[in-house]
């Protein structure tokens, strides 16, 4: 099962993997930064990070936290990077799920 279905983009994101067309990833990125907002992408991930942080669990020790922070940063600047360019584009061009088919 996956939370997504019945959404549209479920349906770009299996659109994507089928085809690999272009037009799919960016519906999929349109769908998502209609959904979350820079601030809000940025706190939904550091409470998943600190919730996964406070596990009392023999599976995650210090390397793995460490992992995780390393990969919230990472994440990060690649939301951060794809958005301005998403925005870039979007100032630039329009709307680029119409531009591109």
């Amino acid at each position: 099962m996956n939370t997504l279905e019945g959404l549209p983009l479920h349906s770009y994101y299996k659109n994507l993997q089928a085809t690999e067309k272009k037009k799919y990833a960016w519906k999929i990125l349109h769908e998502f930064f209609e959904a979350f907002d820079e601030e809000g992408a940025q706190e939904t991930l550091w409470f998943m990070l600190s919730a996964a942080m406070k596990l009392e669990s023999e599976e995650v020790d210090g390397k793995e936290r460490s992992n995780m922070l390393f990969f919230y940063d990472y994440s990060m600047a690649f939301y951060k990077a794809v958005h301005f360019l998403y925005q870039e584009y979007h100032q630039r061009k329009g709307d680029p799920v119409e531009d591109i088919s």
